[in-house]
């Protein structure tokens, strides 16, 4: 039978620790982007009032105040769980657009998520739901995803999962 032992173990890692480094520089230095891809801006979206937009069209609607978008749909607890602190966020900061956009299955849904959490604020639609262009761009696996944009669509938090996210606040100010 085999027997590995120590030296074996010191003398592999000597052999691969300069591409665990290299890996560890590659995905650990990689930064979040800072703007929407070209794919993103152009995906539809529905707005509350029936309208097909593009996404850009949306951010364009945005420019002058901060925003914060949530990604959201009406099945998921923590989504829901997380609107009162929303909450709470858009009246310490009433300069900030609170923008929804919803992963739910339907239009439907969507609507009546609405009016049943009495949401105030832009709202949106994403028919891809999570397929979509948007959806690859911010590897959106997980739901509420809070994304953060200045008054230029600058990108400034690419991903926060909670709205009690302490990055939260301290960009809106």
């Amino acid at each position: 039978m085999f027997r590995i032992t120590f030296r074996f173990y010191t003398a592999l890692l000597a052999k691969i620790s300069p591409y665990l480094l290299l890996l560890f520089l590659v995905v650990g230095c990689s930064q979040d982007p800072t703007a929407f891809s070209e794919e993103a801006m152009t995906e539809k979206v529905i707005s509350s009032g029936g309208d097909i937009l593009n996404w850009q069209d949306v951010l364009a609607d945005l420019k002058g105040r901060k925003a914060v978008i949530d990604f959201w749909a009406t099945w998921c607890r923590d989504c829901i769980e997380n609107f009162e602190e929303l909450s709470q966020l858009k009246q310490e900061y009433p300069d900030v657009n609170f923008v929804y956009v919803s992963l739910d299955r339907g239009e439907d849904a969507w609507k009546w998520g609405i009016d049943k959490y009495n949401l105030e604020g832009k709202h949106y639609f994403l028919p891809n739901g999570k397929s979509g262009a948007i959806g690859d761009f911010l590897n959106l696996w997980w739901i509420p995803r809070y994304v953060v944009i200045d008054e230029d669509s600058n990108i400034l938090i690419f991903k926060a999962t909670s709205a009690e996210d302490l990055k939260l606040k301290t960009v809106l100010q």
